[in-house]
């Protein structure tokens, strides 16, 4: 019965009811549309630090952490590989060797990152091979060449493209001076500053003979199934290997960025709580002045028979109702529009001419994709219904409370 009571009141005033249904589903679909963006932009910023270069998690000594140097490497063994790669939350691991060294020609020459990669699987764990603009990613080594791929800004900076060579020195583990020439198999663009500007991929066994670490790595890279449950992975990982190494998710290694995730997930907080203060209000408004015209009928409803918390449930439904149908609309209108730009992207340039920026080293395009997640959908539906209990609770207790002479009388 009082539902339908309910529904009735709701009907009999169609454009106060309206109004409050659409701003319940505006800034529903506001929060939906802004936290889809949001979710976008730091997937793009994790994405760009971690798929490129980093990878979701790393292994490394201990000292190599503490200071790297090209000495610091270790061996890993199939035993290890294997255990690895069997635990859950693990997609694909990539062995690396790292070096610094100078790279140039006769005319100019750069330091750059020297990391030495087996070609199919560092395709598993990094996003690299994907990013070329120019040649071709190690396929068939060609007898007596050893084969590089480097970033584009390097290449831009030395002047060179795919096909040209280069010379390559560097301190070897046992104190010589490493030496190589170069032959540039193709160019990458990743959008990590890092990379791009200073970073040179060899295979792994020619990195090994010229450092003179022949058989040794410095790094294990880990791609995870998924990115926020890295932590978790490398817990794993550290009590599969032991203590002799040191097992790190992107969280540790980019702590500026986890800080950042951080803030944005208290930052959330503080946007739910402006937004839906402002419906508060609304919602308050609507359901206390709708309480007042009708003090004559709730009246006459009580001396019918009707008990003071059935009178209360008509109320407080006519806010739930009326907030039901608001956050329904606003998760289809703001999922729908925060689908489409998942799917097509949002142009940023409407915003200005040239809106391309960079940060914490990852190099964002004019065009963001949204993440739509059920998070997305839900916690603006789920911070919603405390504002249902605020704003239709307190009509609720003052109609129950209603004196049934004075109410038919007009005196209260």
């Amino acid at each position: 019965m009082i539902h339908k009571l309910a529904w009735r009141n709701l009907e009999r005033n169609k454009w106060r009811s309206g109004l409050s249904i659409a701003g319940v589903s505006v800034a529903v679909a506001l929060l939906v549309w802004t936290l889809a963006y949001m979710e976008g932009f730091v997937a793009e910023l994790i994405r760009g630090a971690t798929n490129t270069e980093l990878g979701q998690v790393q292994v490394h000594l201990p000292e190599y952490v503490e200071r790297p140097q090209i000495f610091h490497a270790w061996a890993l063994d199939d035993e290890k590989r294997a255990q690895v790669e069997e635990l859950e939350g693990v997609v694909a691991i990539a062995p690396r060797v790292r070096a610094f060294g100078i790279i140039g020609h006769e005319k100019r020459s750069l330091v750059a990152q020297v990391t030495g990669v087996v070609p199919e699987e560092e395709k598993k764990v990094s996003l690299v091979a994907d990013a070329l603009v120019q040649g071709e990613w190690f396929t068939k080594r060609v007898e007596g060449r050893t084969d590089a791929v480097i970033g584009v800004g390097l290449a831009k900076q030395l002047g060179i493209k795919a096909g040209d060579e280069l010379v390559l020195l560097l301190e070897a583990a046992d104190g010589s001076m490493g030496n190589e020439l170069l032959h540039v198999l193709g160019v990458v663009e990743t959008r990590n500053q890092k990379v791009d500007r200073s970073a040179v991929y060899m295979r792994l066994e020619d990195v090994q003979f010229v450092a003179a670490i022949d058989g040794e790595i410095h790094e294990l890279a880990v791609r995870v199934a998924d990115v926020l449950e890295a932590d978790l992975v490398a817990q794993e990982i550290q009590s599969t290997l032991g203590e002799e190494l040191k097992v790190r998710s992107w969280r540790q290694i980019l702590p500026e960025i986890s800080q950042m995730l951080d803030m944005t997930e208290k930052s959330d907080l503080v946007m739910y709580f402006m937004v839906y203060l402002i419906v508060a209000f609304g919602l308050f408004n609507s359901q206390r002045m709708s309480a007042l015209e009708r003090v004559r009928e709730f009246g006459v409803m009580r001396a019918l028979g009707v008990t003071p918390s059935q009178l209360g449930g008509v109320v407080f439904l006519e806010t739930v109702w009326m907030t039901a149908i608001g956050a329904g609309i606003g998760v289809l209108v703001g999922g729908a529009v925060s689908y489409y730009h998942m799917v097509q992207g949002l142009d940023l340039s409407m915003f200005g001419d040239n809106v391309s920026f960079d940060m914490m080293g990852v190099s964002f395009s004019n065009t963001l994709k949204f993440q739509v997640t059920p998070r997305v959908l839900l916690r603006p539906v789920l911070f919603l219904m405390p504002v249902v209990f605020i704003c239709g609770l307190y009509p609720a207790w003052l109609v129950s409370r209603l004196d049934i002479t004075r109410s038919i009388s007009g005196r209260t």
